[in-house]
């Protein structure tokens, strides 16, 4: 297997207001980040966006509004 890891990113500050909201939302909270390496040996980062969780569960502003800056903080650290 080449090189992988999962980086998870959790608070239940963060995740509860979603939760409450949309309660089929804990299957992708926390939220998870995967850094993995493929074949030709790049390296890629993956995950899902706050925004695209808050379409998936029908959310609101205020439901994500605690995990909204979290792409943010991804995209800065593998920056």
């Amino acid at each position: 297997m080449p090189p992988t890891q999962v980086l998870i990113f959790g608070n239940p500050k963060g995740g509860t207001p979603l939760m409450l909201a949309a309660p089929t939302s804990a299957i992708d909270l926390p939220l998870k980040a995967l850094a993995w390496q493929d074949s030709d040996g790049s390296v890629w980062l993956s995950y899902n966006d706050p925004q695209y969780l808050k379409r998936r569960f029908q959310a609101n502003d205020d439901d994500i509004k605690a995990i909204a800056g979290l792409s943010a903080v991804i995209e800065q650290a593998v920056g």
